[in-house]
């Protein structure tokens, strides 16, 4: 198989070893380098963590394509460190852009990265309804989902300035930013009991109360 690293020729020797063997091979280098491998596509198509192991089997020697992207590791770690602090984002297509609230012109959206009914990018856009109108409806190049399955403990999460009645996001995920330092906005939390599959009607909401301070003389 040809094996490329950011398009140009791994120099990998393929024969007699599996696809497996090979990208551990790859990975032990990139490694030493300091660089992380960030990206699969085989044959053309990219492929998750599943996908990379049911092809880890075939023969490297073989016919097709494999080919890598990577990034310095120091690179990754801070974009791992931003997506945790702020949540996921990814670019939008032919370098496109949108303003936000604040006049600000983005080339990324924030992602509902839990919705895999979200196929193009203004279904995954998470932001407000005005906002979305700017957002293309190109399907998504790449993937915009972090894999999280909806058995594993619930995540709860803030940074997002939601508003609305608050819910679930997913069976076991949700927000408790509701924009509380908004006029309207609600102070949120829920009352977690170690259930799997959150409860609607667990959440505690406190819709915020408008104030001026004054100073006495």
């Amino acid at each position: 198989m040809d094996i490329t690293i950011n398009g140009t020729a791994s120099g990998t020797d393929t024969a007699g070893k599996t696809i497996g063997q090979a990208l551990s091979e790859i990975d032990e280098r990139l490694e030493a380098a300091g660089a992380i491998i960030v990206g699969v596509r085989v044959d053309g198509i990219d492929v998750d963590a599943d996908g990379l192991a049911g092809a880890a089997e075939r023969d490297a020697g073989g016919p097709g394509t494999i080919e890598l992207a990577a990034e310095p590791a120091a690179d990754m770690k801070a974009r791992a460190v931003e997506t945790l602090l702020k949540g996921k984002e990814i670019p939008l297509p032919r370098a496109q852009s949108f303003t936000d609230k604040d006049g600000i012109t983005r080339h990324n959206i924030r992602v509902r990265w839990w919705d895999r009914g979200a196929t193009n990018y203004r279904d995954a856009f998470l932001g407000t309804e005005s906002m979305a109108t700017a957002i293309p409806e190109d399907d998504i190049e790449g993937d915009h989902l972090v894999e999280y399955s909806h058995d594993d403990v619930p995540v709860f999460m803030g940074h997002y300035w939601l508003t609305g009645t608050p819910a679930p996001l997913a069976p076991n995920i949700a927000c408790l930013d509701y924009s509380v330092a908004k006029p309207g906005g609600k102070l949120v939390a829920y009352r977690w009991d170690g259930e799997r599959v959150l409860d609607p009607e667990k959440f505690v909401a406190e819709t915020a109360v408008e104030f001026a301070l004054t100073e006495t003389l």
